[in-house]
C-alpha cells in the first residue's frame, strides 16, 4: 500500500458537562498505514491501562472513555495518530461544572487586553485574565472568531487567557478582543455552517428529509454562514442531521440525553473537491466546535 497523509475529521471539540456523567471524547482519522494512536491530558501521555480513562477504537473512529466525570478531569484532551507520513492532532477541552454552581456565567475579566505592537516576520503575545481558571474564552479579530492553529497559539495558565500570533504580516494591524464562551440557557440546539463562498446554497435534513423553517426550526442566511437553530430539543429530535452543499455533505449526530438537556455532538465528514465548512454547535450545556477543510 502506498503511504498516504492522514487527514483529520474532527478537529477542535469544546464540551460542558456536569458533575459525575461518563464522557466519550471522538476524533476520527484516516491514514495508511494505520497510524498508532495516543491519548494524552495536558501534556501528559494517558497510560492504555488506566482505571479512569478508558481507550478503545472501531475502525478510523478512536474514543476516550472518561468514568465518573468530575471538576478534576476537566482539561485539555489530545489525541495523537503517528506513521511513517507525519503525525496530526485533534485537541478537545473539557470543562466539567458542579451542579450547583455555573462558572461561566459568573466569570469576568479582571485584566484587559493592552495594545501591541510588532514587525514582519515577528511574533506578538496578547494576554487577558478571567475571575476563574476553568472560564472559557473565544479570540475574535474585529468580528471574526480566530481558529486555533496555523498562526495563531491559544493558551490557557491558570486564570491567564494569551493569544500569540506568528509570523507578522500587514494585514494583522486590527482591533482584537476576546469573549466568553456563551452557554446557552433553555433548551435549543444550534447548528452553524460557515462556508467559504457566500453563494453555496445549503439545504439541511433529518431521515432523508429537507427540513423547513417553522415552529419546529428557525433556518438563518447571514453572510457565509447558515444556522439550523433545533427549538425545544427533546429525545424525538435525536438522530442524524445533514448540511448539504452542492454535492458536499456533512453529518451530525445529535443525543439528548433525558431531563438534564445534555446534548452531545459527533461529526463526520466526507470532503468533496476544495470546499471549506466550518461547523459550531451549541446546546444547553455542551457547546462542540469542529473545523473541517
Amino acid at each position: 500500500l502506498q503511504s498516504i497523509e492522514m487527514a483529520t475529521i474532527s478537529h477542535l471539540l469544546f464540551k460542558t458537562l456536569r458533575k459525575l456523567i461518563k464522557v466519550n471524547i471522538f476524533c476520527s482519522l484516516m491514514g495508511i498505514p494505520s497510524p498508532i494512536v495516543s491519548w494524552f491530558k495536558g501534556n501528559k501521555k494517558i497510560p492504555h491501562d488506566n482505571k479512569k480513562y478508558l481507550y478503545s477504537s472501531d475502525g478510523d473512529n478512536h474514543f476516550l472513555k472518561i468514568r465518573k466525570a468530575s471538576a478534576h478531569d476537566s482539561g485539555i484532551y489530545t489525541c495523537r495518530a503517528i506513521n511513517v507520513v507525519g503525525e496530526t492532532l485533534c485537541r478537545a477541552t473539557l470543562l466539567v461544572l458542579n451542579p450547583k454552581k455555573k462558572a461561566l456565567l459568573q466569570a469576568r475579566f479582571t485584566r484587559n487586553l493592552s495594545n501591541v505592537e510588532g514587525t514582519e516576520t515577528d511574533s506578538v503575545k496578547m494576554i487577558c485574565e478571567v475571575s476563574k481558571a476553568d472560564a472559557d474564552v473565544m479570540w475574535y479579530k474585529g468580528d471574526q472568531e480566530l481558529p486555533e492553529g496555523g498562526r495563531y497559539d491559544q493558551i490557557v495558565d491558570g486564570r491567564k487567557r494569551i493569544l500569540i500570533i506568528q509570523d507578522l504580516k500587514t494585514d494583522d494591524a486590527g482591533e482584537y478582543h476576546c469573549k466568553f464562551q456563551e452557554v446557552v440557557e433553555g433548551e435549543k440546539a444550534e447548528f452553524v455552517c460557515s462556508v467559504s463562498k457566500d453563494t453555496f446554497i445549503v439545504k439541511w435534513m433529518k431521515d432523508d428529509q429537507e427540513l423547513e423553517k417553522g415552529d419546529k426550526y428557525d433556518i438563518v442566511c447571514d453572510g457565509k454562514r447558515r444556522i439550523l437553530v433545533i427549538k425545544n430539543s427533546e429525545p424525538k429530535d435525536e438522530g442524524a442531521y445533514v448540511a448539504l452543499i452542492g454535492t458536499t455533505r456533512a453529518t451530525a449526530d445529535l443525543f439528548v440525553l433525558g431531563m438534564s438537556s445534555i446534548c452531545l455532538f459527533s461529526f463526520l465528514f466526507q470532503p468533496l473537491q476544495s470546499v471549506c465548512v466550518q461547523y459550531m454547535c451549541l446546546s444547553v450545556v455542551v457547546a462542540i466546535k469542529y473545523i473541517f477543510c
